[in-house]
């Protein structure tokens, strides 16, 4: 999930930053004056239907923790394919663009070309303070060493064997690390089983070994 940087006067005001904290780490920063009786409005674009409920539900929550501030919560769902045009486009034309948008993990590096996301979107580093130890990956929304996103759900993978025949190939579970599990995947190639299907017209499960690796760099 990411902050882009706005110079409404709308947003709250720079001392009254505000953080929303639960699967994902919002932070809100405004410009100029704001008064408790100004109405401010919180936009967000996402492409996952299930984003905009548990949002609006965790801001209603959110706003009466803060009762000296009007909020008024604008979360709007975009189909996947149009949502990152529309947010490249609307920060390219400097108007119309959201206070935060929820980057899917394979789109963010459409923010790291030409700077995209040092120029438009919050530097969340110094914000974040903390709270960094309490997630298990950063790097998917990093670029430059700054931090532009934070991990709003985390998908785990998982494999699925079958018991007996692992037993009857002589594959002692759990796998550790990477080398048994080719190890593994030979015995079962001797008796003309295989270990996993991959696809070959994709990169899936390239990226989930990156992502794996990431974490352990």
């Amino acid at each position: 999930m990411g902050r882009i940087k706005k110079s409404l006067k709308r947003l709250i005001c720079k001392r009254a930053v505000v953080g929303l904290v639960f699967s994902v780490l919002l932070m809100v920063s405004g410009l100029g004056s704001c008064y408790a009786s100004e109405e401010i409005e919180i936009t967000m674009w996402t492409h996952d239907h299930l984003y905009v409920k548990f949002f609006n539900a965790r801001a209603v929550e959110w706003a009466k923790m803060h009762p000296e501030y009007k909020f008024k919560f604008d979360f709007i769902q975009i189909p996947y394919d149009s949502l990152w045009p529309k947010v490249l486009t609307s920060l390219a034309a400097g108007v119309g663009a959201p206070d935060l948008v929820g980057i899917e993990i394979s789109q963010f590096s459409r923010f790291m070309k030409q700077d995209i996301a040092e120029t438009q979107l919050v530097d969340l580093t110094p914000l974040v303070g903390e709270e960094r130890e309490k997630f298990i990956r950063w790097e998917p929304y990093m670029h430059r060493g700054k931090l532009y996103g934070v991990e709003s759900a985390l998908c785990q993978v998982v494999y699925y064997y079958r018991d007996d025949i692992f037993k009857e190939a002589g594959i002692e579970m759990p796998l550790e690390t990477w080398d048994a599990f080719v190890i593994a995947g030979r015995k079962l190639r001797e008796k003309g089983r295989f270990m996993a299907g991959i696809e070959s017209a994709g990169t899936t499960h390239f990226m989930e070994l990156l992502q794996q690796r990431e974490r352990l760099l």
